[in-house]
């Protein structure tokens, strides 16, 4: 009791705090209701001065006390109660108001604020037309025109700073974004159209104006100004396009603004969007710049590139977190894009120097890409520790592009044709590694995008001459283009399998991507072999080995997927084996001189069976689900192809036995009907409908030909005996497919 005594201030200012509270609550109750989501606390009295228990109220009289409490005006209730009912009111109101007067704001507020700037600028635009077609301001010397549209935009940009507070930071931001457009057309104007001033005169106004607008950006913190005066400065230059500039002006003054951008995004969040429109704007005004004008300046471009590599790299590496892109993403896609972006630029400048060679870019840059992946990133284990920073991840990119640009240089310095070609597929491979290593699926597609440029620089050299060649012994032609596919399948099976095994925190469409890449690798190996000079039996031979290959791998490494390329290899054989004993030399034609079933063509026909029956037999073994209804159009091929195969040979060895033709087509047909016996008693034995159904419709077909074509030229003695002996054979087939089907469904049911 006696520390209370000596300090009463505390207490003292308690009340003054809760006097102050129920001020701000009345004020808030007699305007807009808007009032605190937390009722305020009661302070606890001194310990000194205990507060007796209040007797509990009677349970009859409770109902009194609350409409007395609900009749009493808001101010005469205790606060807490003033603050609940308040606040369920606004609520309820709130939550009917609510989408009306969000409408209303956009609309009255904004729509016809943003209407309104635009009609008075047009207003203005259509007085002053007017003006000049009437003869009004023909008098008017062009400088006290270019004076008063100048004052007009400084009065637009004073009503806006004068506005903000009343009308709000948007109105504001529309009348000072009007302002700067009136004041940059000025500007122009007085170079363009009156030429009072020279061209750097006119640069020097624009690059102002853009000025004046971020100095009124920043301090109302509009990031609207702020883009509008970057997109403003970087249009500037056009101003510069046909006059007579020192070649080097450009270069500064970009690197000026992509500092100024950069600074901006570094410093506050807001200014985030700052950094990308900086990089845009630089790396398009750059690039198009260094290959207009760099070659007469070769080292001061260099320079130039040099610079903005380092400061997007720096701004990128301590740019804010913000939305969009996953923060392990955006930083590597940066810095591959600036990578690649200063690796073409520097080339470029290199082709045309002459004093250096050109590897000595790709070399420069792997110095520079792995000190900095070693100084971010070099504390971490390959594809082991994931980046947790965006330091980290621009490390770990710049390690993946050290290891892209190392072999690049060399291929450079080597100095061979197909040089381009290697740079995409090793740069798109590191662009996987790296997605792979950072966990972001941004890097992967990055990658792909890169391995597609590549494909698309492979095909524009299929018709070049790197595609000459000669044809080898087994009918195939060898070039430096089959090499270059067989490279860019590698590259891109290799970037399917980095996709597949990424564990990103969000899968971003990876398995997609492994797909996609997966597809264009295997397309690019069928492609390999294709050539105007290649033989079929050479394409036939080839596509048997990558058929036995993708066999080999999905039996050994269990690769699933690897079983539809390895479909899609035999079915181009089953094609380049009907071009070549079928279509390009015809199969009477081709073995006119082999002995009796020795044709070529059956010959080769018989590996084809072969891997088609290992694939067929394979779906309906070892694979299960959606890959394991392959295997019915897999037997279909494989019974198409054994009964063309062998009905032609039996055609033509019966054309050498004897001259009859209706022996000869008796005896395909016989062919045939043997063929379907055997396939109808497999499918029993088996128990697979598929070939009962085939061998009963093949031997339906084998019945309807002897009966409509083969016994319309024979006696009608020969006929009868024919049509006995027919019926009685299709009765013993049918004899025997009863007894073994009730024996086979005695045992166990279909597959």
């Amino acid at each position: 009791m006696h520390d209370h005594a000596e300090q009463p201030e505390p207490r003292e200012a308690v009340e003054r705090r809760l006097a102050d509270l129920e001020r701000r609550v009345a004020a808030l109750e007699a305007g807009e209701g808007i009032v605190s989501d937390r009722a305020p606390q009661t302070p606890t009295p001194p310990a000194a001065r205990p507060t007796p228990t209040p007797p509990a109220a009677a349970p009859a009289s409770s109902a009194t006390p609350a409409r007395e409490t609900a009749d009493r005006p808001a101010m005469s209730r205790p606060m807490g109660e003033r603050v609940r009912g308040s606040h369920l009111g606004s609520q309820r109101s709130a939550k009917s108001a609510k989408p009306s007067r969000s409408v209303e704001q956009l609309i009255g507020g904004k729509w016809f604020l943003v209407l309104g700037v635009l009609i008075v600028v047009a207003g203005v635009g259509f007085f002053l037309k007017l003006a000049y077609d009437q003869g009004w301001i023909g008098n008017i010397p062009p400088v006290w025109r270019c004076l008063i549209s100048a004052a007009f935009g400084f009065g637009l940009i004073g009503v806006g700073r004068l506005t903000a507070k009343r009308l709000g930071r948007f109105a504001a931001t529309g009348f000072s974004a009007a302002g700067l457009g009136v004041l940059y057309a000025t500007a122009f104007a007085t170079f363009a159209v009156f030429s009072l001033v020279g061209a750097t005169a006119a640069f020097a106004m624009l690059a102002a104006v853009s000025a004046i607008g971020l100095g009124i950006a920043l301090p109302s913190k509009s990031l609207t100004l702020a883009i509008l005066s970057i997109v403003a400065a970087y249009l500037t230059p056009f101003v510069l396009v046909e006059t007579d500039s020192p070649a080097w002006s450009l270069a500064p003054y970009l690197l000026a603004v992509l500092g100024v951008g950069s600074v901006l995004a570094v410093r506050e969040h807001r200014y985030r969007a700052l950094a990308s429109i900086t990089w845009w704007g630089t790396g398009l005004l750059g690039g198009y710049w260094v290959a207009d004008r760099g070659p007469e300046i070769p080292a001061i471009a260099m320079g130039f590139i040099g610079l903005v590599w380092l400061v997007v790299h720096a701004t990128r590496m301590r740019l804010p977190a913000g939305g969009g892109m996953p923060r392990t993403a955006m930083p590597g896609v940066t810095s591959f894009s600036t990578t690649l972006w200063a690796l073409g630029g520097g080339l470029l400048i290199m082709d045309g120097w002459g004093v250096l060679p050109d590897w000595t870019v790709p070399a420069a840059l792997t110095v520079a890409t792995l000190a900095g992946g070693q100084l971010m990133a070099g504390m971490l284990r390959v594809l082991t520790d994931p980046p947790r920073t965006e330091r980290e991840v621009i490390g770990v990119s710049l390690m993946a592009q050290a290891g892209a640009l190392l072999p690049m240089a060399i291929m450079l310095a080597v100095d061979t044709a197909w040089s381009q070609v290697m740079i995409w597929a090793v740069l798109g491979l590191a662009g996987a590694f790296a997605g792979r290593w950072a966990r972001a699926a941004a890097l992967g597609w990055y990658g792909g995008a890169i391995l597609l440029l590549g494909i698309g620089r492979v095909g524009i050299e299929a018709t070049g001459p790197l595609h000459a060649g000669q044809v080898g012994p087994i009918g195939l032609v060898f070039s430096w283009w089959m090499a270059l596919v067989g490279l860019m399948a590698a590259a891109c099976l290799g970037a399917a399998w980095l996709a597949k095994t990424t564990r990103a925190e969000r899968s971003g469409g990876l398995p997609v991507l492994a797909v996609l890449e997966t597809v264009a690798g295997c397309l690019l190996l069928a492609a390999m072999v294709l050539h105007e000079d290649a033989t079929p039996k050479g394409l036939l031979l080839a596509y048997l080995i990558m058929t036995v290959l993708g066999m080999t791998v999905v039996l050994t490494l269990r690769r699933r997927w690897v079983i539809g390329a390895a479909a899609g290899y035999a079915s181009l054989g089953t094609v380049a084996w009907a071009a070549a004993f079928i279509v390009e030399e015809g199969w009477f034609s081709a073995g006119a001189d082999a002995p009796a079933f020795l044709h070529p063509g059956l010959l080769w026909s018989l590996p084809l069976l072969g891997v088609w029956f290992w694939l067929a037999r394979t779906l309906s073994a070892v694979m299960s689900g959606e890959v394991r209804e392959l295997r019915v159009p897999a037997w279909v091929i494989y019974g198409a192809l054994l009964l063309t195969a062998t009905t032609l040979e039996v055609t033509r060895v019966a054309g050498m036995v004897t001259v009859d033709t209706t022996a000869q087509a008796g005896s395909v047909s016989l062919w045939w009907a043997a063929l379907a016996t055997v396939t109808l008693v497999l499918g029993v034995v088996r128990r697979m409908p598929p070939l009962r159904y085939a061998g009963i419709g093949l031997l339906l077909v084998a019945t309807g030909k002897v009966l409509t074509f083969d016994l319309a030229q024979v006696s009608p003695a020969i006929r009868v005996l024919c049509f006995i002996g027919l019926g009685l054979v299709l009765l013993a087939v049918a004899a025997g497919y009863l007894r073994t089907a009730r024996a086979v469904s005695a045992s166990g049911s279909d597959e």
